[in-house]
């Protein structure tokens, strides 16, 4: 059948509705991915992490662990209690911690909830403990082993007022004084940044080392030769509940000094050291500080001209840790 003139105009202008109305559709649909977009928000670390302190009387932390216990949040939420050293740490077992599992698992888990409280004890006089408090949501660590970064402010909000509430209710339990309310870390909080060097004559750097590493509590990351007289600070570090992990390299073509020093290294850290043949890397990472620069933990520094960076800001901070997680994991690392 031939086509008219009627049936061409026809047809494109039925053409012309169908882009029109798809165009429409795509626009909509635009307009409502940026409406959600724009309420999605980039928070950093310390925006999810509630920290306080609490007084509460003396006892012995076993007790302590068992009062905790009996808090029927835990027994109904399923968390692993855990004493080290001077700190209590309560850990949700809702996560696995093994491989892509553990990725996996963090991205269908909802962000606000709990996923670890640590309780830091400190004597305060000859009757009562001061409590610090660290609690992180599961949030915080979808952010830092970067399974997400972006959420909903709304998601920001809550996984804060459940960390604040699961605080309470734990140091109810112990009948705690509260010191300071539970509370993201202050906004206005400047980071601290400086610049500091050894020289023959003075040792700024060591001073500094051993001020971050004789009051890390958490985690102690390092990348580097260390020797026996700060081999010292790193296990009293680990005696105090610090969990230290060191990469190195192999002192196979070193002194028989540097050698006895690594097998004392290895005898005491075990699985915690690794070697690998390209570590160029001098950082270390106390809690939350850092120190960079050419700087290695042995007293040959107090020799030399060394210089360091030393920051507490936790972007920074987050990308070194990803950084030495990079090493750690890399194929050339393997167990002392």
């Amino acid at each position: 059948m031939a086509w008219d003139l009627a049936d061409s105009i026809l047809i494109g202008l039925l053409l012309i509705i169908v882009a029109m109305l798809m165009y429409n559709i795509g626009v909509s649909k635009g307009e409502k991915s940026l409406r959600a977009r724009s309420d999605l928000i980039r928070p950093s670390l310390k925006d999810i992490q509630i920290e306080g302190s609490f007084e509460v009387k003396k006892g012995d932390l076993n007790d302590i662990v068992k009062m905790i216990n009996k808090e029927e949040y835990i027994t109904s939420n399923f968390f692993n209690i855990l004493k080290q050293g001077n700190r209590i740490i309560l850990q949700s077992t809702r996560i696995i911690n093994h491989g892509k599992d553990y990725l996996k698992r963090l991205g269908e888990i909802r962000p606000g909830i709990p996923h670890e409280l640590v309780l830091f004890f400190k004597e305060k006089d000859d009757e009562h403990f001061l409590i610090e408090t660290l609690c992180r949501p599961i949030m915080y660590y979808q952010i830092s082993q970067s399974v997400q970064f972006d959420f909903l402010q709304t998601n920001v909000e809550d996984a804060q007022a459940q960390c604040i509430q699961f605080t309470k209710e734990i140091m109810n339990s112990l009948n705690a004084k509260i010191i300071k309310y539970p509370a993201t870390i202050n906004k206005e909080e400047l980071f601290i940044y400086d610049y500091y060097s050894n020289t023959p004559q003075h040792n700024e750097i060591d001073l500094q080392v051993q001020q971050i590493l004789s009051t890390a509590s958490n985690e102690i990351l390092y990348c580097g030769w260390v020797d026996r007289e700060f081999l010292g600070y790193l296990e009293n570090a680990k005696t105090n509940g610090a969990n230290v992990r060191i990469i190195t390299k192999s002192p196979d073509a070193s002194s028989k000094t540097v050698k006895l020093d690594f097998e004392r290294l290895k005898g005491f850290f075990k699985d915690n050291v690794k070697i690998n043949p390209l570590l160029h890397d001098r950082f270390l990472i106390c809690d939350d500080q850092l120190i960079v620069g050419s700087y290695y933990l042995t007293s040959d520094g107090r020799t030399r001209y060394e210089s360091v960076i030393y920051t507490s800001d936790d972007k920074i901070i987050l990308r070194a840790k990803q950084h030495f997680e990079l090493i750690w994991n890399d194929q050339n690392s393997h167990k002392a």
